[in-house]
């Protein structure tokens, strides 16, 4: 089987879990037999390709392809309309009432002023726009039961699925050796950029007891926010900044602190939980989002627009030993080993499908097999 890995440029200039999904997939894919190519041109060369999985074509792409007569399956890597509208994780009637009422407001008087509001627009575009590109694969691959539901019940598409898990390898990230003989800490491993909340962990912590370890490559398009977050933990005696740090660095990092923390807006999985609980760390994560397919009750969930919950979950986690039950969980479910056969599991699928003049868009959105996710 050849299979192209087919991502768009603009997705390699910001490094993070993406990028390591596809070349993690492609690897252990070509283990079981599977010949694998990356591209990042949106008008490959299709000669001799069985399979286009794509990761981020925008629908003229994909047109372009089923011209040609290639299956396209399609990694979603979604992130829902609560997160982009901001309403989720409410308390009361008023809050999630307030973002609405904010973005009618907005366009209520860009209208009046005859101004278009761009934010506004992007929102709305990329919705139609994921719906045209999902209904034009012949398959999806969310990366976890919770994604699947949220596309099919927000985006409403036809095509059918299959859940292929986020994954970590366990040759990289290891328990310490010897084991050490005390962890302490807390550790934040990412990108510095909105969305991964460093700021909201900066100010949950400040004054804590608990140490705050950030390591975290800079985002190309949010300088002016990690100079932020560069003044806020200089006034935290608690937290330390380590930009770009290496791989040493990380599993070092990993390895030696109590607790993983990351209070994203919004998380699919959140890799580097994987990694930090491989590692020996207890893990905090956001509440909002799909993480809880992967970490179950053993891991502490945080609010990341409460610096307090942020706080409390950390604390939580940091009083008690690590849980060696997390770790045996995703050695048995969440290897990219693991992920690859789900893969290959839903390309022949595909094939089989297409032999059988089934195309997308024709049938009920159903998982095509039981999965361990």
């Amino acid at each position: 089987m050849q299979v192209l890995f087919c991502m768009t440029a603009s997705g390699t200039g910001v490094p993070g879990g993406h990028q390591t999904q596809i070349t993690q997939t492609a690897a252990h894919l070509e283990a079981l037999g599977v010949h694998t190519r990356i591209t990042h041109d949106g008008t490959p060369d299709l000669t001799g390709i069985d399979i286009v999985h794509n990761f981020g074509l925008k629908p003229e792409h994909m047109r372009r392809i089923r011209d040609q007569g290639v299956p396209i399956v399609t990694s979603t890597i979604y992130w829902n309309r609560d997160y982009a509208y901001g309403l989720t994780a409410y308390r009361n009637w008023w809050e999630k009432m307030k973002p609405r009422f904010r973005m009618a407001l907005v366009l209520a008087r860009s209208a009046w002023r005859g101004q278009y509001p761009e934010k506004c627009e992007a929102l709305m575009d990329r919705q139609i726009r994921l719906r045209v590109v999902y209904e034009l694969s012949d398959l999806l691959l969310p990366n976890s039961q919770s994604e699947a539901d949220a596309v099919y019940r927000e985006l409403g598409v036809s095509t059918p699925y299959h859940v292929a898990p986020n994954a970590v390898d366990p040759r990289l990230f290891t328990l310490p050796e010897p084991p050490l003989a005390s962890r302490a800490g807390a550790v934040y491993v990412g990108r510095f950029e909105p969305h991964k909340n460093q700021m909201g962990l900066i100010q949950a912590m400040r004054g804590a007891q608990i140490p705050v370890h950030i390591l975290a490559t800079k985002h190309p398009h949010h300088e002016r926010y990690y100079l932020e977050c560069q003044r806020l933990a200089a006034k935290c005696r608690n937290v330390t900044l380590t930009v770009a740090p290496n791989f040493a660095q990380l599993r070092a990092a990993y390895q030696q602190a109590r607790v993983h923390v990351l209070p994203s807006w919004f998380e699919t999985t959140g890799l580097v939980s994987l990694e930090a609980a491989l590692c020996g760390c207890n893990i905090v994560t956001t509440q909002r989002g799909f993480a809880r397919d992967y970490f179950g009750d053993q891991a502490w969930y945080c609010d990341p627009g409460r610096p307090a919950s942020i706080r409390t979950a950390i604390e939580a986690a940091h009083a008690v030993p690590y849980r060696s039950e997390l770790r045996e969980r995703i050695l048995n479910r969440f290897t990219w080993r693991q992920t690859a056969a789900e893969t290959l599991a839903g390309y022949q699928k595909v094939l089989h499908l297409r032999r059988a003049g089934v195309t997308s868009g024709t049938s009920t959105p159903e998982p095509l097999v039981t999965t361990t996710v």
